[in-house]
């Protein structure tokens, strides 16, 4: 039984096909790992390992480029397909696109190890929880599973199998998650939705003990990266929890890490904390900085008090802070966009990253903006977070774009609002688009990720010069 996970290169681990692998691997099952953006020859590679099960990962925006992948090998070779991840998640109807044999919804380490084992049997897999199979013309929708509650029986990730690509090996940064799920039901995510398919399951919050999390990150060491990142939705969830870990993670790790923190869960004790074990960088969700107008229409119920002492408080003791800002969100105004600048000054954020808001299908904040007329119908297939232009039809919503491309500089460089409200009755769009792709490079290199002028040089190497001399895609 040989079995393919099959991945484009994102600049993180892929920590679910990882996950997905320790299973696989821990029950005795032969895995491979193909990244198609280094990998010149797939069809060869394929023919080579001729798996009986090629798995894909995908999320929304992605599942297309894997969808006629994924047609392309069917043409050519015989074996089933899986697709897991948000995408399949939220759209289980994904499983009727031709060449889809199978869609994973929600957790996937036991069902893909059921399926496995099926498989190598020769026995019928129609009926395993999680998976919705296709066979002979028909579809099996099978109900989810409950949630695995206690995660330290997961093994940890396998990064052996990804560091065969240099890109890997040399990470920077290396990528860990001590919790699963997210407790909040902001109304632009699919967090509430995914909550929703596991009502069965008492805790949809899920930590792992210190002392796992600890262990893992022990092993992690041994690959000398020079930054942890932390993908938890809200790390201090618990503060009990994260006190203990900040504590343990001082004395035995000592690496410099960032994470992403809930504002109204922070408090002096978990930010001096924080600074001592080597916190560097601090995400924060502030999306809007009209306080009425992120608790109505986005449903995060967090005052403008709590983002400006917590972002101080952390930016007292010396720790860096990313915000997460969203523009074009509906009914907003141009007075609205200029808040949430107004509010990211005041936070003295670091750096301000912001996005359009491109209203994701099945959330409730899509309901809301097909519900009051302000879209009529949108591509899902299509959607850039960075820099497409919104798709709503609210007023001022060019001007609203052209803020959304300038407001780092302006939070960075408070001196320069005033000019700021000119430049937005300016129709120089994509001059805007060019400085603010300077200025996510500048920042993502020199303050999310820390990196010296020494491992730049490298970057470049193994990511631009080395793919002069070789076709970077698939076929």
């Amino acid at each position: 039984m040989r079995i393919v996970f099959i991945h484009k290169y994102t600049h993180f681990e892929p920590l679910g096909i990882l996950y997905l692998i320790a299973a696989l691997q821990k029950n005795g099952f032969d895995c491979y790992f193909i990244d198609v953006a280094f990998k010149r020859l797939l069809y060869k590679k394929i023919r080579e390992i001729k798996p009986d099960l090629i798995c894909y990962s995908v999320v929304t925006g992605s599942h297309v480029f894997f969808k006629n992948l994924n047609l392309k090998l069917k043409k050519r070779f015989s074996f089933i397909s899986l697709f897991g991840g948000a995408h399949c998640t939220i759209f289980p109807e994904f499983i009727y696109e031709s060449g889809v044999d199978i869609i994973c919804r929600g957790e996937g380490e036991l069902a893909i190890v059921e399926l496995a084992q099926l498989i190598s049997n020769k026995k019928n897999y129609s009926n395993i929880l999680n998976f919705w199979v296709k066979e002979n013309g028909n579809v099996f929708k099978n109900p989810t599973r409950n949630l695995i509650h206690d995660l330290d029986t997961l093994p940890f990730v396998n990064r052996s199998i990804i560091n065969k690509y240099p890109i890997y090996n040399k990470m920077y940064s290396r990528t860990i998650s001590a919790s699963r799920g997210c407790p909040h039901n902001c109304s632009f995510c699919y967090s509430s939705s995914i909550r929703a398919l596991n009502k069965g399951s008492e805790n949809a919050v899920r930590q792992r003990s210190v002392a796992n999390v600890i262990e893992e990150l022990k092993d992690i060491k041994s690959y000398n990266p020079k930054i942890i990142f932390f993908a938890d939705n809200t790390l201090n969830y618990n503060k009990k929890w994260i006190i203990s870990f900040l504590e343990i993670y001082r004395d035995e790790i000592n690496i410099p890490f960032s994470v992403f923190l809930r504002p109204d869960n922070i408090d002096v004790e978990i930010v001096g904390l924080l600074k001592k074990a080597g916190c560097y960088l601090v995400e924060v969700g502030i999306e809007c900085g009209n306080e009425e107008h992120r608790k109505k229409v986005l449903n995060r119920n967090i005052s403008n008090k709590q983002i400006v002492n917590v972002c101080n408080l952390l930016y007292q003791s010396g720790i860096k802070t990313m915000s997460l800002n969203m523009f074009g969100t509906p009914e907003e105004t141009i007075e609205m966009s200029f808040e949430t600048i107004d509010i990211n000054i005041k936070s003295k954020i670091t750096y301000a990253s912001s996005s359009v808001y491109i209203p994701l299908p099945k959330t409730k904040l899509a309901e809301y903006t097909m519900d009051n007329g302000y879209i009529k119908g949108f591509e899902y297939n299509r959607i850039n977070y960075l820099f497409k232009n919104s798709l709503l039809n609210i007023i001022n919503i060019k001007r609203i774009n052209r803020i959304h491309y300038l407001s780092n500089i302006a939070v960075q460089h408070p001196y320069f609002m005033p000019l700021l409200k000119i430049l937005i009755y300016l129709p120089f769009a994509p001059l805007y688009k060019f400085i603010k792709l300077i200025s996510i490079a500048w920042n993502y290199i020199f303050i999310v990720k820390k990196i010296d002028i020494k491992s730049i040089v490298k970057f470049f190497f193994y990511r631009i010069v080395k793919q002069l001399f070789q076709f970077r895609f698939i076929v």
